[in-house]
């Protein structure tokens, strides 16, 4: 077994027994390997020989975890909650693309519900604490019409195990017994799944913890980049976004960044203040910068200060025009960087 650099000996899950007598009944208990490649082809496999809904693989390590986009998910030996479920819901096939939503809704509602923090859901599959990503989710349909859904949970890494933006519950101040989490959240998951499977609205919820819906973002489809205002979510679960030029897009599958609303460029970097007067930002800082970047609908502005004579001073703002206010995010480099 692996463990973390400076960390203690990882303790392995705990008999998971009890979920019998929770409202995760009457899903058959999960099993719990080892080691793995991936939990996903697990249930992949064990779907294909006729395994209930409801099956659950969950492994101590993958060593080929599956992310978004062929990309691989790190999974540390213990470190964290690596899992998948199979799922065979009666609602009409066009209505799938939800299922990641739905499950991101159980793991965001037991995080805050164990741990305190305040996760929010960032479309289409992450998990995030601030503005780094502590678990993932994702979805994949079989041919034979059922679902895998995948998540990946951190919970004791140290930051030289994770990728750059994310983290864990460790990190973030709370460590947990992965057990207590690990029940807590299947619970969780599967009270929303079949609510949802039953007819009951879940997009209120979802908007609730959605850090994307309401918020300018630019959204990445592989070659052609769209920005706007991530106005709400399609029937499929798409992403509806209003451009500048007022036209909807629907975006199904794309990396998206959620991109600074104007009023909480002040939660970040050496300002004093932040203030958005109609399409004006006027932005004052504490102290001497070279370098001030705007990214403005994708487009990057770039003002550089070459000498300390034309250096903005403390308190004395630089303003910006920009169109459309949603579509903003600001940069900086500090004096002698």
């Amino acid at each position: 077994m692996s463990v973390g650099p400076g960390s203690p000996e990882r303790a392995p899950l705990g008999p998971l027994n009890l979920l019998a007598a929770t409202p995760w009944s009457p899903w058959p208990l999960p099993e719990v390997l080892e080691t793995t490649a991936s939990t996903m082809a697990d249930v992949e496999r064990r779907a294909a020989e006729g395994s209930p809904e409801g099956t659950v693989v969950v492994a101590e390590e993958q060593t080929a975890g599956r992310g978004r986009r062929g990309r691989t998910w790190e999974s540390a030996a213990r470190a964290g909650l690596w899992w998948s479920l199979l799922l065979r819901p009666a609602v009409r096939t066009d209505r799938l693309g939800w299922l990641p939503l739905i499950v991101g809704v159980g793991v965001a509602r037991s995080l805050g519900r164990v741990t305190g923090v305040e996760a929010r859901l960032k479309w289409p599959n992450d998990v995030l604490v601030g503005d780094r990503k502590v678990a993932g989710i994702l979805g994949e349909r079989l041919g034979s019409g059922d679902v895998v859904v995948g998540v990946g949970i951190n919970v004791d890494q140290v930051a030289s195990e994770l990728p750059d933006g994310g983290t864990s519950l460790r990190m973030l101040g709370h460590p947990m017994d992965r057990t207590e989490l690990l029940v807590d959240v299947l619970i969780c998951v599967a009270e929303t799944y079949r609510r949802w499977d039953a007819g009951d609205a879940i997009e209120e919820e979802y908007a609730d913890f959605s850090c994307t819906l309401g918020h300018g973002v630019s959204a990445d489809l592989g070659g052609r980049v769209i920005v706007g205002v991530a106005r709400r979510l399609g029937p499929s679960g798409e992403l509806v976004i209003t451009g500048a030029d007022g036209v909807e897009h629907v975006v199904s599958a794309g990396d998206v960044t959620v991109l600074l609303r104007p009023d909480a460029v002040s939660q970040a970097g050496p300002h004093e203040r932040a203030r958005l007067e109609g399409r004006v930002l006027e932005i004052s800082f504490r102290g001497p910068l070279s370098r001030v970047k705007v990214l403005v609908s994708s487009v990057e502005l770039v003002f550089d200060f070459p000498s300390s004579a034309r250096l903005p001073q403390p308190g004395q703002p630089i303003r910006l025009a920009f169109d459309p206010p949603e579509a903003i995010r600001v940069f900086w480099e500090e004096e002698g960087r």
